[in-house]
């Protein structure tokens, strides 16, 4: 509550009339409290938003690597059967990603690299 007032006195010193007023703040004070929460509620769905996306892109980044050292190795059966189960776990964790992007407000991006 904030308070405020004035008052008027004659020459002898007695009070003749007063104005007082009070202004309730409990509304404005809940407003800048539900007002820092939706910042907060903002700035965590933009980051719950970007995490998928960001590891997206690094899973594409490891993909494009394994399919690339799965070239170079073709005679090695052992190392192929090894590149080979990594690329379909990056593979399921990409999948993974794309719900987890649905679920937010950005749109799954299809970024499986092409190295034919």
């Amino acid at each position: 509550m904030l308070l405020s007032g004035a008052a008027e006195f004659d020459q002898f010193g007695k009070m003749v009339c007063s104005f007082n007023s009070g202004i309730d703040q409990t509304g404005r004070e809940a407003n800048k409290v539900g007002f820092a929460e939706d910042q907060q509620m903002n700035a965590s769905g933009d980051l719950t938003d970007r995490l998928p996306h960001e590891f997206n892109n690094l899973l594409t980044i490891i993909l494009g690597n394994l399919r690339l050292l799965e070239r170079s190795l073709r005679g090695d059966e052992q190392l192929s059967k090894q590149i080979n189960s990594a690329i379909v776990a990056t593979r399921r964790a990409m999948e993974l990603t794309k719900v987890l992007e649905s679920n937010s407000h950005e749109p799954a991006l299809d970024a499986e690299p092409d190295f034919r």
